[in-house]
């Protein structure tokens, strides 16, 4: 039986990926009763600064679907730390974490007069949005299935921060991660 390349994560790697999964509301400010679940996409980048611990970057997108009282979406850029937790196996958990921008779109249905419940503003056919900062944690596992190439599954908590109040979601994804050198 083949087994794959035992991962480096030496200083001077880098590597890029794409995850696909689900966007899942909190109860967070009423947050999981203004929409529903629905697909999210991430993409991200990490430079291995240090063996084992990279720094990098993400770009996401999360759309919650609508429900009897609107829908949202959220497009996120942030900066990220992660840490590898297993050496010399062909998988390894990993912890990140980091902070960034966001854009969150809410959209009560239309002719419904909805009051906001992540900031209380109140309007008939209203679109509440906000740009301001955000909060990413997550853990995840990831297995090498050929030199140079891993899959993961990760979760990842996302706080968006909404004129005084937040939003909060859980993002399940499944992804796919490529490794250069420096």
């Amino acid at each position: 039986a083949l087994t794959p390349a035992l991962p480096t994560y030496e200083a001077g790697m880098r590597s890029y990926g794409i995850e696909f999964g689900a966007a899942n509301p909190k109860p967070t400010n009423g947050f999981d009763r203004m929409a529903r679940s629905g697909p999210a996409v991430n993409f991200d980048f990490y430079h291995y600064p240090w063996d084992w611990i990279a720094l990098g970057g993400e770009l996401g997108f999360s759309r919650f679907n609508k429900n009897s009282r609107g829908s949202a979406d959220a497009l996120n850029i942030g900066l990220l730390a992660r840490i590898n937790l297993v050496r010399e196996r062909y998988w390894t958990p990993y912890l990140l974490g980091g902070l960034g921008k966001h854009l969150l779109s809410v959209k009560p249905n239309s002719g419904a007069a909805v009051c906001n419940p992540l900031n209380g503003g109140c309007g008939a056919d209203a679109k509440f949005e906000s740009s301001s900062l955000s909060v990413t944690a997550g853990l995840g596992i990831e297995a090498f299935v050929m030199r140079g190439m891993s899959v993961n599954a990760e979760t990842r908590f996302r706080r968006f921060r909404f004129n005084g109040g937040a939003a909060e979601a859980v993002n399940l994804y499944f992804g796919v991660r490529v490794f250069g050198g420096s």
